[in-house]
């Protein structure tokens, strides 16, 4: 550990030295002053830092995004996308004010009718009320606290 600790002090005083030095550069200054078993030594942990370092700026970005598309909902859709969609032929569900846990194993799509629910995700919590088309995505699991009785149209395997 003494040596990868000596190396990595001295290349931090090269860079400091010489900020526009090149990856080439960088590896003349180790085969000059490192044999080889410490510089393979000091890439490897280098290797590891970078893999670690991209996983943890990756997966707040990842989640970022994923929700934006976790829960997505349309206030008001004019008519023409419900008549596209022709949600008045899909099934209806109805559920008295409650709480409880869901799990989507596929996409859904619903027209809430009548209601009002608040959806709670990892990421956030999402108020849907009456007159909202909403798209949950496939995977998601969340919890339903259904404030006033709903009644919506649904339909499965379907994106907006």
């Amino acid at each position: 550990m003494e040596r990868l600790e000596k190396i990595i002090s001295m290349v931090d005083t090269f860079f400091e030295e010489n900020p526009d030095a090149s990856f080439d550069d960088l590896e003349d200054f180790l085969v000059k002053n490192f044999d080889k078993e410490s510089i393979e030594e000091y890439f490897q942990l280098l290797g590891e830092t970078m893999v670690n370092l991209e996983k943890k700026l990756k997966d707040p970005v990842v989640k970022m995004m994923d929700n934006e598309m976790e829960v997505k909902i349309i206030k008001n859709p004019d008519e023409d996308l419900l008549k596209k969609l022709d949600v008045e032929k899909w099934p209806i569900w109805t559920k008295e004010a409650s709480k409880f846990d869901w799990y989507y194993d596929d996409s859904e799509v619903c027209y809430i009718l009548e209601g009002k629910v608040k959806v709670y995700t990892e990421n956030g919590e999402y108020l849907i009320e009456k007159g909202d088309l909403v798209r949950f995505k496939k995977g998601l699991s969340c919890t339903w606290e259904i404030l006033e009785d709903i009644k919506k149209h649904y339909n499965f395997g379907i994106n907006i």
